[in-house]
């Protein structure tokens, strides 16, 4: 039955692809016409929405994310620090000495049950510390409205060397 469901989607979703309601083409339509918004808001009068402002940066950063989006980057903006591997060799661990603990309280061993919950609470409250700590992805551009216009250092394209080929062949020879 879901071999029938996920066939008659895959069927649904092509149709609409062709169509142009969904995936690459309604895409670029989409980034189109956030392009055109972008020149209107460009040739806008006054100073509400112009270049520099607060929504002209906004809607720089959203096509940008779009376009991003289109060629397939990641966006995820966290991520965990801790890998997998981690995570399950340190559960595994401590389930283990949870169980040892509770075996041995059952066998009248209490006191020797110290060790292992101390080190099982150490590992659980480890394992909880790597499931919860996130690290920023880094991200490209800034877009924020601290950065003015004119921090920007402008490069001199005339003070950049030609590297093509010269002319005269006889300069290449060595020696």
């Amino acid at each position: 039955m879901a071999e029938l469901v996920n066939s008659i989607a895959e069927v649904f979703a092509t149709l609409l692809r062709a169509i142009g309601f969904v995936g690459r083409p309604r895409r670029r339509a989409a980034i189109r016409e956030d392009l055109a918004l972008l020149r209107e808001l460009d040739d806008y009068p006054g100073d509400e929405f112009g270049v520099g402002t607060a929504p002209h940066i906004w809607m720089v950063g959203y096509i940008y994310q779009q376009v991003g989006e289109f060629v397939g980057l990641d966006f995820s903006t966290e991520k965990r620090k801790a890998p997998m591997s981690s995570i399950i060799g340190a559960t595994v661990v401590w389930v283990f000495l949870a169980w040892l603990s509770y075996h041995l309280i059952n066998k009248g061993y209490g006191w020797w049950t110290t060790f292992p919950i101390v080190f099982a609470s150490l590992l659980f409250i480890s394992t909880f510390g790597m499931l919860t700590e996130k690290e920023p992805v880094a991200t490209f551009g800034d877009l924020s409205e601290e950065h003015g216009e004119g921090e920007d250092e402008e490069i001199d394209l005339s003070a950049i060397e030609d590297l093509s080929a010269p002319d005269d062949p006889a300069d290449n020879e060595s020696g």
